[in-house]
């Protein structure tokens, strides 16, 4: 999951970097950068990020294989992910996956908190206190640590 961060006068490409827990080259390699323009645009993991290892796609692998490798249903794998189950996924690429102490659910057209809660097995101030922004639109990402 990804956000969009615009570049602040101040910025450094390493201050940035410590902001959103990725080191500077990973920065650069994500943007295709080596120098920050005040006021551009840059591309930078979501503020959760601290609730995903990054997954580098082997020889062999499949979006299923790897849904069961990391006991997380597919359907989840590819919402997180932003592919489709029959996106080919392709040596070196890579994708992000939810550390083992964490439960994601992705939100479904009609869902209503209820549902949510049943389905995470959490409680409302919990599901609360570790998701600042409930809309309960399709496809939200809504995590919980376990």
């Amino acid at each position: 999951m990804y956000k969009v961060y615009q570049v602040k006068l101040s910025d450094t490409i390493e201050s940035i970097a410590e902001m959103f827990n990725i080191t500077a080259l990973e920065l650069e390699k994500l943007n295709g950068i080596n120098e920050l323009v005040v006021g551009s645009f840059l591309v930078v993991p979501n503020e959760y990020n601290n609730w995903y290892i990054v997954y580098k796609v082997k020889t062999g692998d499949t979006l299923y294989n790897i849904a069961l490798n990391n006991n997380i249903a597919v359907n989840d794998l590819v919402a997180i992910n932003g592919l489709d189950k029959d996106t080919y996924i392709y040596p070196e690429q890579e994708i992000i996956i939810p550390k083992s102490n964490y439960n994601v659910y992705v939100t479904k057209r009609g869902d209503n908190i209820i549902d949510v809660l049943k389905k995470m097995n959490i409680s409302f101030s919990k599901l609360i206190n570790e998701n600042p922004k409930i809309l309960l639109l399709e496809d939200q990402l809504l995590v919980n640590k376990v």
